[in-house]
């Protein structure tokens, strides 16, 4: 009796591969941007979290603390670039107005630290008031987004409320990674109360 092997011939495989190849090409940039959107909620989950936690440490141990921007770990960048971390610190200064911020690594070392890696990563405030159509916000309703006096660092008071820092009533950031797409740039606003809230608008 005559055996038979079976398997794919040479055209055969050609083809598969061309498919496969094909298939691929249309699902990579797919891929691709599903992964910086999922970057980008990641780093307005991450900011919310370091937010909360300075208030919750400011309460908890009766005393200012305030997050800035960082590179190292150990000191405030002094300046607004937000992209490359922040740190959380027991704030010394002498009032809640008080500005710069005031750390002492001796008698209260720095909180905790986020360094960001993610390449793109944007946390901004904004230089002018904004307004974003229903159609441009997750939520569908307008949302209008005060502008922000120009500061490098967010304190909260023992209380747990925000320091008006340089006549801020409130403070609101925009976070994205760039090149996000759809509703996944978080615009994370922080009342005076210290009450932190969180809304997504268009990345476009």
């Amino acid at each position: 009796m005559q055996s038979t092997s079976k398997g794919f011939t040479l055209i055969e495989l050609l083809v598969s591969l061309s498919v496969l190849a094909i298939v691929v090409s249309i699902a990579a940039p797919s891929f691709k941007q599903q992964i910086k959107n999922n970057k980008s909620i990641t780093l307005v989950d991450e900011f919310v979290s370091a937010l909360n936690f300075a208030r919750v440490e400011a309460v908890k141990r009766a005393h200012r603390v305030s997050l800035c921007p960082s590179a190292d770990g150990i000191s405030c960048a002094g300046n607004d670039d937000w992209s490359k971390g922040w740190i959380a610190f027991v704030d010394l200064a002498d009032s809640d107005e008080d500005v710069p911020p005031k750390l002492d690594l001796v008698k209260h070392p720095i909180l905790r630290y986020w360094k960001m890696g993610t390449a793109g990563t944007q946390v901004t405030l904004p230089a002018a008031e904004k307004i974003f159509a229903e159609e441009k916000v997750k939520s569908g309703v307008e949302l209008t987004v005060p502008a922000v006096t120009a500061i490098n660092f967010i304190r909260f008071t023992s209380l747990g409320t925000l320091a008006q820092v340089s006549n801020n009533s409130s403070i609101t950031f925009f976070v994205n990674v760039d090149g996000c797409s759809g509703f996944n740039k978080g615009v994370v606003m922080v009342g005076v109360a210290g009450l932190i809230s969180t809304a997504y608008v268009d990345c476009i």
